[in-house]
């Protein structure tokens, strides 16, 4: 029993890699093209989450704008308008 389940698996592992005909070489070639852009989209994954990470820190290190005046709106800060 054990000598067949060998056997059955290197059968296996010999036609995945010497196909038989064209129709198992056209799965292999596809799964390939599966399995690289599967990798691209995990590595396109891990730089957008860096880039996010990094956007997030920017925009807390950045200043908050200041508040201007609401009666004369000239753009000055509330603590500067002479009309307070």
């Amino acid at each position: 029993m054990n000598y067949m389940n060998v056997l059955s698996d290197f059968e296996i592992r010999l036609n995945a890699l010497c196909p038989v005909d064209v129709h198992d070489e056209e799965i292999n070639r596809l799964s390939a093209d599966v399995k690289k852009r599967d990798q691209m989209i995990s590595e396109l994954q891990e730089e957008l989450a860096v880039l996010e990470k990094q956007m997030e820190a920017k925009k807390s290190q950045r200043p908050q704008p200041q508040k201007t005046c609401e009666r004369c709106h000239k753009g000055r800060d509330s603590k500067d308008c002479r009309r307070s």
